[in-house]
């Protein structure tokens, strides 16, 4: 292998300038490209969290819907067996709002028509 003499002309100067620019340039491309890669993997990792957490909310909701039903299905059996459970949950609730009313800051007026 030859050495070759340096080439100081304009001409070679120039052909040295414009392999810096074509690197320069392929280098800025091919960083774009690995960039535009890695959001979009970081986008499709993210949209992957979001589908995992929906289907996990839906399987929370579902199971919340089924204990609602099997709630309301317990105090109907409850009503039905026991007429009076239907007074003490009356008396429950009221015992609830007086106390809420009894320690809130707010002061409240009831009347006496509104309870009878």
């Amino acid at each position: 292998m030859q050495c070759q003499p340096a080439d100081h002309t304009k001409g070679g100067m120039l052909d040295i300038v414009r392999k810096g620019i074509f690197f320069s340039v392929n280098r800025y491309v091919d960083d774009t490209e690995a960039l535009v890669g890695t959001e979009a993997k970081q986008v499709a990792a993210q949209e992957a969290e979001q589908a995992k957490f929906i289907v996990e909310k839906a399987e929370q909701d579902k199971k919340c819907a089924i204990i609602r039903a099997q709630g309301a299905q317990l105090i109907g059996q409850a009503i039905a067996k026991n007429p009076a459970f239907l007074a003490l949950r009356r008396i429950e609730a009221a015992t609830e709002v007086a106390q809420k009313i009894a320690y809130s800051a707010n002061l409240a007026m009831l009347s006496l028509m509104s309870c009878c």
